[in-house]
């Protein structure tokens, strides 16, 4: 089956690339990584740059999941804010996890610059407060970020500085993050596996993995052919569920959706005067950006059954003409949507099933930063150095409640509470 990139504004202007060749024969290595997105690609050229030999399988084509999809916000922080990590996990695993965040965001600008990669990173990320409890929080979230984080250039924005940058009569003010950025995740996603394949990476497209058999020298089965290794690196995320038994229940896939605009010409100069980001601080939330020709990429409205809804711009128009009531009868050009993983906790998962056998998976909506920090931690700690593996290996996790469309079932009722609560 040959996988085309989805119908996205993304792949519209991403360069076209050849399809690699699929996995055929018995084949070996030092490493063999699962999954051609974010994590499983830094994890590869993390690797190759140790000297190490690794073949990747991607079932698809690399970024045709939520790396290539998603809404293209590369942040610092995790899911869940600072007072909540400090309340679950205590200060020093806060004082642990934040840096690597911020980390994260700096390796992605890292690789960008290092491969020349033409992606539209753009700087500026707005977190917009829709309450005076939002507003609350982000003043208190900047509060720990100058004192204890080293981080002076975080701003709290009030609503005419909101305004400023964003004409929307919505948002009260926010949390403006200078360092973080946006860019075109698809485009990113072929730069990041250009880098590895020049490092050394052998990328195989078109080849679903059927099976992984554990050992002293595990091996990835195919569906035309084999790698043996002495490290398998797991890395499917929402695209993964039911591959190995032992993450059954760990990760939910979650349907994301978004649409990209016409280009908007002077209304949009008028409406977004400074191309920044934006994600609101609502738990079911809405998040937006500019791209460089005026469109507005208009996303939000997480589906926790997994599923799509049959009409992305009927699902999202109401939700973007609340933000926008000028953009009333713009032409939608483009809408598609995706899955992404989270876990019970919003933090990201990283650990070993066996000895050999690692995975990074879960990055519940950051994962552009987070995917590309836990793969390099994973080649890390495969080299011998689980010092900063162990920061996020450490903590624990733990399943989501049910079993099958049951357990989909109650997640989506929990939503609703949540979106009920949203609406106050």
């Amino acid at each position: 089956m040959s996988h085309q990139y989805p119908l996205s504004y993304y792949a519209a202007v991403a360069p076209k690339t050849k399809v690699r060749e699929p996995l055929k024969g018995d084949h070996t290595a030092d490493v063999v990584v699962v999954g051609g997105g974010y994590s499983g690609l830094a994890a590869a050229l993390s690797l190759a740059e140790r000297g190490y030999s690794v073949r990747l399988v991607e079932q698809a084509r690399v970024g045709w999941g939520a790396s290539g999809r998603n809404g293209g916000q590369v942040t610092a922080g995790l899911a869940k804010g600072i007072a909540t990590i400090d309340r679950l996990y205590g200060r020093q695993t806060t004082k642990q996890l934040w840096p690597l965040s911020r980390e994260a965001v700096n390796l992605v600008a890292k690789r960008i610059k290092l491969g020349k990669i033409d992606c539209d990173m753009t700087t500026g990320v707005l977190a917009a407060a829709i309450s005076p409890s939002h507003l609350e929080d982000v003043k208190h979230e900047a509060d720990e970020l100058h004192k204890y984080f080293n981080e002076p250039d975080y701003q709290v924005w009030d609503r005419a500085q909101v305004q400023s940058a964003i004409q929307t009569e919505r948002y009260i003010g926010g949390g403006y993050d200078p360092h973080s950025f946006h860019l075109n995740p698809l485009k990113f996603s072929l730069g990041l596996a250009q880098m590895a394949e020049a490092a050394g990476v052998i990328i195989h497209e078109e080849s679903p993995v059927l099976r992984v058999v554990y050992g002293d020298r595990p091996q990835v089965v195919t569906d035309r052919g084999t790698v043996t290794a002495s490290f398998v690196v797991l890395a499917t995320n929402a695209y993964g569920v039911g591959l190995v038994k032992e993450l059954t229940g760990m990760l939910m896939p979650v349907a994301s959706i978004i649409m990209a605009t016409e280009p908007l010409g002077e209304l949009g100069k008028t409406v977004y005067p400074k191309p920044i980001a934006v994600a609101d601080c609502n738990f079911i939330l809405d998040y937006f950006r500019p791209s460089p020709e005026g469109r507005l990429l208009f996303g939000g409205r997480a589906h926790y059954n997994g599923k799509e809804p049959a009409d992305i711009k009927a699902a999202l128009t109401p939700r973007m003409l609340r933000v926008f009531p000028q953009l009333a009868g713009v032409k939608i050009d483009y809408s598609w949507g995706g899955l992404i993983g989270i876990s019970r906790n919003r933090i990201p998962q990283l650990g070993r099933l066996t000895p050999n056998v690692y995975y990074a998976q879960a990055y519940s909506g950051q994962g552009i930063a987070l995917a590309n920090l836990l793969g390099t931690l994973v080649a890390e700690a495969i080299d011998g150095q689980a010092s900063r593996y162990d920061v996020f290996a450490r903590i624990k996790h733990s399943k989501f409640p049910g079993a099958g469309r049951m357990r989909s079932t109650i997640l989506t009722l929990a939503m609703l509470y949540y979106s009920v609560l949203d609406a106050r």
